[in-house]
């Protein structure tokens, strides 16, 4: 595996000015006639910029690392608020936070971005600039920038009840194992000639523990109040990847696992085998 040879920074800052001007293209009875002024590291708000309706980011970076396949850059923005208010630039930020977290880019061929980031928080809200004053809004994230990769994109989960429902899940997981056969009819002094026994594929995820058909069919199976549960149903896992390529696989339920804590929404794992 090669090392990515990327400007990180330059990388960053260009897809933060993109996806703030989106936002800003989207909700034009918002955003009409205010205009956003992005820096790297520091901005030195000057007299031709100071326009009631100029909202000024600074993008600052932070220790990040650097792996084998794998970049990490955290960054943090510092945000200064329209003139004498802070509504507009508020709504901004959390739009900001709300649509890019938790966000997977596969569409540049060199490299698979990821990027991460907590909601944002007013530091200071009497920041003297020129005649008026500011609000200044604080907002931390993460980019992961690494090698071009072929997640699972995609898992929708089919019946013969007429169940068709597409998960959100949590986290993903595919296990391909093969029991070998050693084959132990040969003579001393030899080697093993080893052919496969038998295979076996699960796929499993983790989802919250959402009021969905197929949560609650699920849950009829593994209870079977009414004694009628069929533990051999079959279902269809359509498996996508990045790669464009779909799997359909035929799939029995073979465990589910639900986790629950006070302070957490609950989840729930579910694996499937073939």
């Amino acid at each position: 595996m090669a090392e990515l040879d990327l400007d990180v920074k330059t990388i960053v800052i260009e897809k933060i000015t993109q996806e703030f001007q989106t936002i800003l293209n989207l909700d034009p009875e918002t955003y009409g006639g205010y205009n956003i002024i992005i820096t790297n590291e520091r901005q030195f708000v000057q007299s031709k910029n100071r326009k009631p309706k100029t909202i000024f980011v600074v993008i600052k970076f932070l220790d990040g690392s650097k792996d084998l396949g794998q970049q990490r850059q955290p960054f943090a923005i510092n945000a200064i608020s329209e003139h004498n208010t802070l509504e507009v630039c508020q709504k901004l930020m959390m739009d900001f936070s709300e649509t890019y977290n938790l966000i997977f880019e596969f569409s540049n061929a060199k490299y698979t971005l990821k990027q991460t980031m907590k909601n944002p928080t007013a530091v200071s809200n009497f920041s003297e600039v020129y005649e008026g004053f500011r609000s200044v809004f604080y907002l931390s994230g993460t980019f992961y920038i690494g090698v071009n990769s072929n997640p699972i994109t995609g898992i929708t989960i089919k019946n013969e009840d007429g169940l068709d429902e597409e998960i959100d899940f949590i986290s993903a997981q595919m296990t391909y194992d093969m029991q070998p056969d050693g084959q132990p009819f040969y003579g001393t002094n030899n080697f093993n000639r080893t052919v496969a026994k038998i295979a076996t594929l699960s796929i499993g995820f983790s989802m919250y523990a959402l009021n969905t058909d197929f949560y609650n069919g699920a849950l009829d199976t593994i209870f079977n109040l009414d004694n009628k549960a069929d533990i051999n149903k079959k279902y269809t896992l359509v498996v996508s990847f990045k790669s464009g390529k779909t799997y359909s696989v035929p799939m029995k339920l073979a465990s589910v696992n639900n986790v629950q804590e006070l302070r957490d929404f609950p989840a729930t794992s579910f694996a499937f085998v073939r």
